[in-house]
């Protein structure tokens, strides 16, 4: 079971934030998740909507990168400075990629999987609505088997890949996720490698543009905000979206890591008020918190959601999950 805290940020008349909170079990979320299957109407109504006879469209944009999974004891974990679970984000750039050629040439390593939380999202969303969402990415792969693997996945799931090739000596990005095998805890470590190439020239040529033109909501994790030209890739797309008249389109924003926050901060500040959502885990708004100073972050988490809520767009949503160890409790309002 896992607590969903849902912060919504509608000004009541003396311009004070209304939050609220809402528990769901794994279950009831479950079940929501049969429900979007099943009803066509429902993303249209979730995004408050009015898109006629057409589908609305979800644009996911992200690191497009494929996983490759090892099984590892402690001990393995501690020659890079690492505990189960433990953040890797923050890392140097050569630890991280010690860590992924470390879990390439592991006995027993799985093949590459497609990857990347923005793509899998996108892959999910379409995989559960079907008919009642058109859905395209927008990545950067390098010209390699890999970026064969992730176009192939987002086609199978319905996804137009509206992927840039790189260079041809830029590979596709690997995520190495390290299991514990005790605790089964993960450890992701990045190689952007290719997905870095990403640009808003990109945005700008004829068939993204035109998609991104008609997009419901964009959806953009913290990830490609960290670097250029990424950062202005994602910027150019928020500025399409949330730039055409009012309701046309929506931004939605995942906190993604605890560990690239302070690297963020300037670009995701400038684009959390334009954002109808806000997504992201008890940990990564505990980071988001201190990064602002919020003196309640190590306490009071429905506050510190209330204050995330509050940074959004009019009406703006903050949806955190708290984990499978945390406590039902009873939906409130504040």
């Amino acid at each position: 079971r896992g607590e969903l805290w849902q912060g919504a940020g509608q000004q009541d008349a003396d311009g004070h934030a209304d939050a609220r909170l809402a528990s769901a079990s794994a279950d009831l979320r479950r079940a929501s998740l049969e429900g979007l299957v099943n009803d066509a109407n429902v993303l249209p109504k979730l995004l408050s909507l009015d898109t006629g006879d057409v589908a609305p469209l979800l644009i996911g944009c992200g690191n497009a990168t494929v996983d490759v999974t090892c099984e590892v004891s402690r001990a393995d974990l501690a020659r890079f400075g690492l505990r189960p679970g433990m953040e890797a984000a923050g890392l140097p750039d050569t630890t991280k990629a010690a860590i992924v050629d470390f879990c390439t040439a592991a006995a027993g390593a799985a093949m590459a999987a497609p990857g990347g939380a923005a793509m899998n999202t996108t892959r999910v969303a379409a995989w559960c609505a079907g008919a009642g969402l058109r859905a395209a990415f927008i990545g950067a792969v390098g010209r390699d088997a890999h970026g064969d693997v992730l176009r192939a996945a987002l086609i199978e799931a319905g996804v137009i890949p509206l992927l840039k090739q790189a260079s041809p000596d830029q590979k596709t990005g690997v995520c190495a996720v390290l299991v514990e095998r005790e605790t089964r805890d993960r450890t992701l470590s990045t190689v952007r490698g290719a997905a870095g190439a990403l640009d808003a020239a990109f945005v700008e040529e004829l068939e993204v543009a035109a998609l991104v033109d008609e997009a419901s909501l964009l959806y953009l994790t913290s990830f490609v905000l960290t670097t250029q030209p990424r950062l202005g890739a994602a910027e150019a797309l928020a500025e399409r979206v949330c730039g055409r008249a009012a309701g046309a389109g929506a931004l939605a924003i995942n906190l993604s890591s605890a560990g690239v926050l302070g690297k963020v901060r300037e670009p995701l500040l400038r684009l959390l008020p334009r954002a109808r959502y806000a997504f992201g885990n008890g940990g990564e708004l505990r980071a988001f918190g201190a990064m602002l100073g919020w003196p309640e972050v190590d306490g009071d988490v429905r506050t510190a959601v209330s204050r995330l809520a509050d940074l959004l767009a009019e009406g703006g949503v903050a949806v955190i999950t708290a984990g499978g160890g945390a406590p039902p409790g009873p939906p409130r309002r504040r």
